[in-house]
């Protein structure tokens, strides 16, 4: 007898599915933003380029985490599906608010 409730049931994976397309396209919104914050620091003193230059590697970073989250959660139960939706989307919050800090 099959747990209805974990994946890979249709339902379940088309909600991963579809959770993971949002994700992605957040993340590429982030990455977007990364760039436009890397161009920013040319006309600023060398010091601030280097602490800034810091700042924004860490958001790259993190980025780039949370990318490698996403594609290695592809089978997952829905009670961890869950659980991992609600980590990530307080990380996306996170990266966004720090991206946002630094504009």
């Amino acid at each position: 007898h099959r747990d209805l409730h974990s994946f890979p049931t249709r339902r379940s994976s088309d909600l991963y599915q579809k959770f993971k397309k949002n994700a992605e396209l957040k993340i590429k919104d982030f990455d977007k933003d990364i760039a436009k914050l890397k161009a920013k620091t040319k006309n600023e003193s060398k010091e601030m380029q280097a602490k800034y230059n810091k700042d924004v590697a860490a958001l790259e970073k993190r980025s780039a985490e949370l990318k490698k989250e996403l594609e290695k959660e592809k089978q997952i139960d829905k009670a961890k599906f869950n659980a991992f939706q609600a980590d990530f989307n307080k990380s996306m919050d996170e990266l966004g608010k720090s991206i946002k800090d630094l504009f």
